[in-house]
């Protein structure tokens, strides 16, 4: 069996979710229309990798900016129990694709 993969190099859109999961159903749908059977994001791709994010965090404590700050991480983070997973799984469906997402 022939499996045609696609890696995808590039970046979500950080701290907005939606947007993120927009980009990912438009990057999913051009390259199943240019015959690719997988298709693999990166890791933590939704919400994005935090990368140089300390969220305040010190040995021992984090402040409240860096507190505020996870919590928007958070809230921008996949939820698997949530219709995020099953819009994902709808995409795949619909495009015949197998979707790989580091997720956070």
């Amino acid at each position: 069996m022939k499996v045609t993969a696609c890696l995808i190099q590039d970046s979500p859109v950080f701290f907005d979710k939606s947007k993120t999961l927009q980009k990912v159903e438009s990057l999913t749908r051009k390259h199943a229309r240019e015959g690719c059977d997988l298709i693999v994001f990166p890791e933590s791709f939704i919400p994005g990798y935090p990368r140089g994010f300390t969220f305040g965090a010190k040995v021992g404590s984090r402040d409240a900016e860096g507190r505020k700050l996870f919590g928007e991480y958070h809230r921008n983070s996949l939820d698997l129990e949530s219709a995020d997973l099953k819009r994902l799984e709808n995409l795949a469906r619909e495009e015949q694709v197998y979707l790989v997402i580091g997720v956070t």
